[in-house]
């Protein structure tokens, strides 16, 4: 049996689970943005995973867009772990995009994991990111066991307590598909402060070649994935991001939304893992 393991991550969450899970079992692993300038992608697999983060309550536009270029998945057995922070309607979505391939998701995971989204928050403590990173080692047999058995039917809910009508609303591809177009373009509240010293590391973990380095400064070009791999991985942290409120001027009182918040990558994660990934050219 052979097996291939498709994992997205900009901050390093999913590239550990989906890391994890493929040492125990065998599989090739494989970094979405490095075959996405592909046309098709068909695989001699037959078994296959996706791992990726939670965004907008859904998956990821990079994981859609990647699925639309498989195909011979009718004899597939398939699933999907996603790392999350919140609750989501994800499966749902993935499930209707490889039933439009010919294929059917068996069995789904998810692992909760520290968030990157600065804009609501800075990281957590070490020691609270430490108990996450200590219940994924014990969920892991469990994955390992449910993969190896190839069994199905399982579609993991994130709590007893998420809400019915969130997940109804962010289920639906349609207002996914909106959410995510509307970030596309919502780069341009990044900016650099003075401690930007032209290293080009920002361009280097963008995983699709979002950001270009003009005159030792970056620039977005508007197909933001707000996978944050950009600011979260400054080693000055110099990228910030603001939404900037019309009754405040930029960089007045209360302007800025990061500049203080703390930064977050997966430990276990170093920086050649991210900027390993080719990212897609289009």
């Amino acid at each position: 049996m052979s097996t291939a393991i498709y994992y997205f991550s900009g901050t390093g969450n999913s590239l550990v689970v989906a890391r994890d899970i493929a040492g125990k079992i065998k599989s090739d692993l494989i970094p979405i943005p490095s075959v996405m300038n592909k046309n098709t992608h068909p695989t001699s697999a037959d078994r296959i995973g996706f791992v990726f983060p939670v965004y907008l309550g859904g998956v990821p536009r990079i994981v859609r867009r990647f699925v639309k270029k498989m195909d011979n998945l009718a004899s597939k057995y398939m699933f999907a772990v996603c790392t999350f922070e919140n609750t989501t309607g994800v499966f749902k979505i993935l499930s209707k995009e490889i039933r439009k391939r010919g294929g059917a998701l068996s069995a789904s995971f998810t692992v909760k994991m520290p968030g990157n989204y600065i804009v609501g928050g800075g990281a957590i403590s070490t020691s609270e990111q430490r108990m996450l990173f200590d219940g994924w080692k014990e969920k892991l047999p469990v994955v390992v066991k449910y993969l190896e058995e190839r069994s199905e039917g399982l579609f993991e809910k994130f709590s007893d307590t998420e809400s019915w009508l969130g997940n109804l609303i962010l289920s639906s591809i349609v207002v996914n598909n909106i959410l995510s177009r509307m970030y596309l373009s919502r780069d341009r509240y990044f900016y650099m402060n003075e401690n930007c010293n032209g290293c080009g590391i920002c361009e280097k973990v963008c995983p699709v070649n979002n950001i270009r380095m003009t005159d030792n400064r970056p620039s977005w070009l508007h197909r933001c994935e707000q996978c944050y791999a950009c600011l979260q991985w400054c080693p000055k942290q110099a990228i910030q991001y603001n939404i900037h409120p019309p009754f405040i001027r930029p960089g007045g009182p209360g302007a800025n939304m990061t500049e203080y918040r703390a930064r977050y990558h997966h430990p276990d994660v170093k920086l050649l893992d991210i900027t390993g990934q080719k990212g897609e050219t289009r």
